[in-house]
């Protein structure tokens, strides 16, 4: 959990307690050009932060309700790997 804390405080300047950080879980993604491990965790907010950006890591980003995050282009196989776990966990109306 140690390095999602320092993950998200790195890439977004938000400083979230590991108490605050739910793990989803992880899943191996085979790509056309590379193979990875992709992990997921949720944090909750009170309100929307003002996010700051690593730029050398990203360009962008934007608030979004799972079903606004699951129509967003992805990478490679990432798509499929929300698709599954949002559908589980919300009974099929993740789409």
């Amino acid at each position: 959990m140690e390095a999602a804390v320092r993950e998200l405080r790195e890439e977004t300047g938000y400083t979230a307690d590991d108490k605050n950080i739910d793990d989803l879980g992880e899943t191996f993604v085979r790509g056309s050009q590379c193979d990875y491990t992709f992990h997921l965790y949720k944090v909750v907010l009170n309100q929307l932060i003002e996010v700051r950006l690593d730029e050398r890591e990203h360009t962008d980003y934007c608030w979004a309700t799972v079903k606004e995050a699951l129509s967003l282009p992805f990478i490679e196989d990432l798509d499929a790997y929300l698709h599954l776990h949002y559908a589980e966990r919300l009974g099929n109306n993740a789409t």
